[in-house]
Formats: C-alpha cells, sequence, structure tokens
C-alpha cells in the first residue's frame, strides 16, 4: 500500500513538473518580442483602422527598442502622423519635430518639415486673438521653402505664409482702426504703417490701412499728403463700400468748402 502510494505522489510530481516546463515554455513563447517590420506592419494597420492608441504603442515600440532599425525614422514619421490625424497637432508638431532634429538624412526628412509646419498652421487663432502660433507656423514653412525650394509641398507652403500673413496683417490693421476710434492718432499710425510696409502682400488690408490712413492725415490738417495716399490705392483690391469712401473722402479733399 506504502509502495502504491509512492508510485503515484512520484507520478503527479513528474505531471506537475512537465506542466510547469511545458506553461513555461508557453510564457516565453508569448512574451516574444516581435521583429521591427512586424511591429510597423502593425502600427500601419492600426493606423489605417484608426485604432491610434495601438497605433502609437506599435510606433512607439520601434523608437524604444529597436534604434538601429531602418524603420525608425519611418516609425517616429508615422506617430507624429498618428497625432496629426487625431487633431492633436501639438503632439504631432512635436513627434515631426523629432524626425527634423534626429534623421537629417532620411527621406521622411522633407515630410516631417512641411507637417511640423503644418501641425504649428493648425494651432493658428482667428486674426483677433494671440498670433503666436501663426508666426510660428509662416516661420516653419519658410524652413521647409528654404530646404526644398521645389518641394512637392513647395506651392501649399507659399499659400499658407500668404494666408497667415494676412491674419497678421488684418491684426495690425483692427488694432489701428481701434486706436484710431479711441483718437490715439500716432499709435494707430504705427500699427496702420506697419501694415503697409511690412505686408505688401496682403493688398486688402494695405488698401485698407492707407484709407484709414488717409482719413487721419485729413484730420490732422496734412490733406494734400491724403490725397496723394489715396492715389495710391489699387482699387482692383477692395470692395465697392470702401471704393465709394475713397471718392467721398477724395473729393472732400479737393471741395474743402462743400
Amino acid at each position: 500500500m506504502i509502495r502504491y502510494r509512492t508510485i503515484l505522489i512520484g507520478f503527479a510530481t513528474i505531471l506537475v513538473a512537465v506542466t510547469l516546463v511545458a506553461n513555461t515554455g508557453c510564457a516565453r513563447k508569448a512574451r516574444r518580442l516581435l521583429t521591427c517590420e512586424e511591429y510597423y506592419d502593425l502600427g500601419m494597420r492600426h493606423l489605417e483602422g484608426k485604432k491610434w492608441l495601438k497605433a502609437q504603442e506599435m510606433f512607439e515600440a520601434i523608437t524604444y527598442n529597436y534604434p538601429g532599425c531602418d524603420l525608425v525614422d519611418d516609425a517616429q514619421y508615422m506617430l507624429g502622423e498618428t497625432y496629426f490625424r487625431q487633431g492633436l497637432y501639438i503632439e504631432a508638431q512635436f513627434e515631426f519635430r523629432r524626425v527634423v532634429e534626429d534623421f537629417r538624412l532620411s527621406d521622411r526628412m522633407e515630410d516631417a518639415q512641411y507637417h511640423m509646419a503644418l501641425a504649428a498652421h493648425k494651432q493658428s487663432h482667428p486674426a483677433a486673438l494671440d498670433q503666436t502660433p501663426t508666426e510660428e507656423a509662416i516661420f516653419r514653412f519658410q524652413q521647409y521653402l528654404d530646404d526644398f525650394p521645389n518641394g512637392k509641398y513647395a506651392d501649399e507652403a507659399r499659400g499658407y505664409i500668404r494666408e497667415g500673413r494676412k491674419k497678421l496683417a488684418q491684426k495690425d490693421y483692427t488694432a489701428g482702426r481701434f486706436y484710431h476710434r479711441l483718437d490715439y492718432e500716432e499709435a494707430a499710425l504705427i500699427y496702420l504703417n506697419h501694415v503697409i510696409n511690412e505686408y505688401p502682400d496682403s493688398e486688402e488690408w494695405v488698401e485698407r490701412a492707407r484709407y484709414l490712413k488717409s482719413v487721419i492725415l485729413v484730420e490732422r490738417d496734412q490733406s494734400q499728403e491724403a490725397l496723394v495716399l489715396l492715389r495710391t490705392i489699387n482699387q482692383d483690391h477692395i470692395k465697392p463700400k470702401l471704393r465709394e469712401d475713397i471718392q467721398r473722402l477724395i473729393t472732400r479733399i479737393q471741395n474743402p468748402e462743400r
């Protein structure tokens, strides 16, 4: 009887040991790190399926675990793309900047530099608010054009620069008009002159600034100087209402007694 129990205990011990070995082998197999290529393929699959967090995990796994992999620059770029597609532009800008700063010879360099600028542009506020993001976007787009003057995004970059500059011109014009309404003529002229001198490519706001500056000059008894300025206004870049106001002011200057 004792011998029979001993045999049973021995058999059970062997069975437990075999089970432990088998489980350990499975655990080791389950914990196997994916290859760099496998992580990247999974990341792209999750990205196209809009599984943002899973995509981020896959791309981050490459940047952390495979710094020498040929796909590490692609993974870093796609990490930025993942944030960009979610509308998380601050995070996207940071990740694209890492490509620009850490992978200068990468094939992703042009894409990263352009999308870093585009992420800054996406953070731009309406003209009445702080324009720091707009100024940064203009700077980044210009950097892109300096490095890739004939790049595949060159036309878009120039368009975004013009758009940003128009917004800056509008903000300065609005400030000039505000100070004029408060009778702070010197402050108004500073802003209006800045629009005229610094944003010649923002025609609408330049012509508005010239008209308002002419109004101030008339108020300061500098009518002839105002008349010269009014005649420099390009009528093609203004709306009918402003065109009427300009003609009315010219008539007033030429017929002061009426």
